[in-house]
């Protein structure tokens, strides 16, 4: 559990150092998980994350309400919040990502324009509850298009996609270019987190 609660004290994905040692001691450590995306379309009232910090805690309505709009464990949803963004509703990447899930304002009007919507504003993707449910979205299609018999690599490659996007994951895969390091971290990361969820019951 200390190198569950280092990991997830760790900075944003954004800004963290290379995790690969503490990862992988983390990665042997942990216990089996369970489904990555609900059959029922169900989420749950509470997460269980261990240790999950207070400035992620706070959105589990948000959290919540979206797993089950779009049948993805609120854990998971949980993780990638923690890794993208620390919880800060306000947080902004370097690269222009916004909000909660780090949306970028590109991925958000393909979001918009294949779920019917109006294209999505700034404005609008600051807004907490907006961005978890275009990220839970985005998410579930990841989960749908990755999936594996193995929930643990669903998890790792529709992270690697919610990344990186999915055309570079699909290129990976078919034997192209590597993950970028980056992106490679960030997956481990999630994985690591999302295997840790039950391991403190």
């Amino acid at each position: 559990m200390s190198r569950v609660r280092r990991l997830l004290s760790s900075p944003p994905a954004h800004r963290r150092a290379p995790l690969a040692l503490v990862l992988a001691a983390a990665v042997v450590a942990l216990g089996a998980c369970t489904a990555v995306v609900s059959g029922d379309g169900e989420g749950r009232a509470a997460l269980s994350v261990p240790a999950l910090p207070d400035a992620v805690v706070r959105w589990t309505p948000e959290l919540s309400a979206a797993g089950a709009r779009y049948g993805v464990d609120p854990d998971l949803l949980a993780v990638v919040t923690l890794v993208e963004s620390g919880g800060d509703p306000d947080a902004r990447s370097p690269a222009g990502a916004l909000g909660l899930m780090q949306i970028m304002p590109a991925t958000g009007e393909k979001i918009a324009a294949a779920r019917g919507l109006a294209d999505p504003s700034e404005a609008r993707l600051r807004d907490p509850a907006y961005n978890v449910d275009m990220g839970a979205w985005y998410l579930a299609q990841q989960l749908h298009d990755f999936a594996d018999a193995d929930p643990d690599r669903t998890v790792a490659l529709a992270a690697a996609a919610y990344n990186a996007g999915p055309d570079a994951v699909r290129a990976s895969l078919a034997g192209g270019a590597p993950l970028p390091d980056e992106t490679t971290r960030y997956q481990a990361k999630v994985t690591a987190l999302w295997k840790a969820r039950h391991a403190a019951r």
